[in-house]
């Protein structure tokens, strides 16, 4: 059974200004190609939402899954719902991954 999947603002957020970057530096084909994969991703962590790998220097039981070479999802399950917080570009400091 699927779960729920909810998007907060920074999650909103960030997923825009990726899609943003990859359209007005690269093209809208790969913008769209992002976008697909995201749903792709989105599709199989609602079926099993803690295939992605336990972050443990962060708290609150967030986990993450590799979107892209440079883009990581941070997600945290809640009982039955994925909560998703943030699109992370992996170049930046890992320890901004949560500002």
């Amino acid at each position: 059974m699927a779960v729920k999947i909810f998007w907060t603002a920074k999650a909103r957020v960030s997923f825009l200004q990726v899609l943003e970057y990859l359209h007005d530096e690269w093209s809208h084909s790969v913008a769209v190609e992002f976008k697909e994969r995201v749903d792709a991703v989105l599709r199989y962590l609602s079926m099993s939402p803690k295939m992605g790998k336990e972050e443990e220097r962060l708290q609150n039981n967030i986990r993450s899954y590799l979107i892209s070479k440079h883009t990581k999802l941070f997600y945290r399950v809640v009982k039955n719902e994925l909560h998703l917080i943030k699109f992370f570009d992996t170049r930046q400091h890992p320890d901004r991954a949560m500002e």
